[in-house]
């Protein structure tokens, strides 16, 4: 009987995402394969392990018992090999002084530059490596481990993570020219219901309500990357909201920003791992701080964090 040990990594995924996507085809969409490439997969690997993982009937389709039970022990495996890899390249960075700095759409905005080089200041044998990143991760590589410290743009369900606001700032309604909401001077939060939302398809459903409204989902359009929302309002087709900085950093024909006075605003903050111990985290963290705290006014519209 094979070892448990010989089986790949990569069997186990793509096992994993047949059962969370709920078949073969779904499956092979996700992973960017063939539905053949992922059959096989799955084959291959109830062939090393010796055990049927999926119901193949035509009255039956999904995760045997023991498939199910399978599936669990697998994704805990998965979650620890990659815990571990994260890990490994973390510390081979921190040993060699990178840090990998973790940015929303926009990073600090105009605070970015000044941020930077107070670190530099502080450690000036450190170099640093921005690593961009919006729908698919609103952590920023943090949970991935990719990332060692990240400018994020809460709310965020993660008490794994430590944020520390540096201000908040307007959000505003983007739409396209020919969209109803694009004649209105201002547009209240509650008249946005009407509408189409571009909502963010990604892990956290507290950051995806946040960036659209709370629109609900079945009625709105998922969007993956900041191109394919705004593709969607200069079409016509959905409304998406932003920071106001990002209008000053993303400037795109056919696409206005419309006002909103009860939409709460969007706070900006520098995020580390709770049990993060590197010095030059906590360097980078400090240097966002003092930085945010003596040239807030270089950010058009922004304000100090509550409290």
């Amino acid at each position: 009987m094979s070892n448990v040990s010989d089986v790949h990594t990569s069997r186990l995924r793509v096992f994993l995402a047949v059962v969370d996507r709920g078949g073969f085809t779904a499956a092979a969409e996700h992973l960017h394969l063939t539905q053949q490439a992922v059959s096989a997969a799955v084959a291959k690997l109830e062939e090393e392990l010796h055990v049927r993982l999926m119901e193949r009937t035509t009255r039956s389709y999904g995760p045997t018992a023991v498939g199910a039970a399978f599936a669990e022990q697998a994704r805990a495996i998965v979650a620890a090999w990659d815990s571990a890899v994260a890990a490994a390249h973390r510390r081979e960075r921190l040993d060699r002084s990178v840090l990998r700095v973790g940015a929303m759409a926009g990073a600090a905005l105009e605070l970015t530059e000044p941020i930077l080089a107070a670190f530099a200041a502080l450690e000036p044998d450190a170099s640093v490596e921005l690593e961009p990143h919006l729908y698919d991760d609103p952590s920023a590589g943090l949970r991935s481990g990719s990332t060692d410290v990240a400018f994020l743009r809460p709310p965020l369900q993660d008490e794994d993570l430590v944020l520390t606001p540096l201000l908040v700032e307007p959000r505003v309604v983007i739409v396209g020219a020919g969209h109803p909401l694009a004649e209105r001077g201002e547009v209240a939060m509650a008249d946005l219901a009407a509408h189409t939302a571009a909502r963010p398809a990604g892990p956290d459903e507290t950051w995806n309500d946040f960036w659209s409204a709370g629109a609900d989902p079945v009625r709105s359009i998922p969007v993956t990357t900041l191109e394919s929302a705004f593709e969607l309002v200069a079409a016509g087709r959905a409304f998406a909201l932003a920071p106001v900085g990002w209008t000053r950093f993303y400037q795109r024909l056919g696409l206005q920003a419309v006002v909103s006075p009860d939409l709460p605003p969007s706070p900006l903050a520098i995020a580390r791992r709770a049990r993060e111990r590197s010095p030059l985290v906590h360097r980078f963290v400090e240097a966002a701080v003092a930085v945010a705290g003596e040239q807030l006014a270089l950010v058009p519209a922004a304000a100090p964090p509550a409290g």
